[in-house]
């Protein structure tokens, strides 16, 4: 049955639809269209990250870092926005998916190499059916004093369920 909550597109566990995180695009399914979706109408801007292994990100030309996750069972999209604010550059990443039970999550880790290096990490990536351009509640906060953060490394770890 769970299985089968993960698969269904008629699902009611699933909560409506989600919204593709680019810019401009207006298109709306469930998380596994939205995955086949960003893979193919997206895949240029797409940057693939493996579990288990640091990768940086660059935020020069944009604020929002689309990644594909795709360890197993098709993979997910994860988000990471950069919201600039006056006293520092504030980053938030969450996976592009229902909150269902059983589904597995995600930690992740930023790290920033200014003047110094700053970290951050969680063990739960949120998950949501669509990103907004609004402040999250605990961001990660690089100060303003430090330079322009617009280099990272992430790590993104699977997270085994525990019944």
């Amino acid at each position: 049955m769970q299985s089968h909550l993960h698969q269904c597109e008629y699902s009611s566990a699933l909560e409506g639809r989600c919204v593709c995180p680019f810019s401009g695009c207006n298109f709306i399914g469930t998380y596994r269209k939205l995955y086949d979706h960003a893979s193919s109408g997206h895949s240029g801007e797409l940057q693939m990250i493996e579990c288990g292994e640091t990768m940086p990100i660059s935020f020069a030309n944009h604020q929002r870092v689309v990644l594909k996750e795709q360890s197993r069972g098709g993979g997910e999209l994860i988000v990471v926005d950069r919201l600039i604010q006056p006293h520092g550059a504030h980053f938030n990443v969450r996976c592009i998916s229902p909150n269902v039970r059983g589904m597995g999550n995600f930690s992740w880790k930023l790290t920033v190499c200014l003047r110094c290096t700053l970290s951050f990490e969680r063990s739960i990536i949120a998950r949501a059916n669509s990103v907004s351009s609004q402040l999250p509640p605990e961001p990660f906060v690089v100060p303003s004093f430090m330079g322009n953060a617009t280099e990272l490394l992430i790590l993104i770890n699977r997270v085994e369920s525990v019944v």
